[in-house]
């Protein structure tokens, strides 16, 4: 399996957030054919069918909360929130 790094374009989230809305109709300059490309499915492991079998490919440190993980390496987050 190949993963690659998205850069996507700010003007393009709009166009993500109508089709999320389920509001394809207002879409302007998407080809129907290429609606699927922005599903934000698509683009974002959050939303992805994939997401649990390539979370179960990462190492036990990266399934840790960000915060949890960031203190264990010396980052104490809670000086932001002063």
């Amino acid at each position: 399996m190949h993963v690659y790094r998205k850069q996507l374009a700010t003007n393009l989230i709009p166009k993500f957030i109508l089709h999320a809305l389920g509001r394809m109709n207002e879409l302007q300059g998407v080809p129907p054919n290429k609606m699927h490309l922005i599903d934000i499915a698509h683009n974002d492991l959050r939303y992805s069918e994939q997401r649990e079998r390539i979370q179960s490919l990462l190492p036990e440190e990266f399934k840790k909360p960000y915060y949890e993980m960031a203190k264990e390496k010396g980052f104490d987050l809670a000086r932001l929130y002063e």
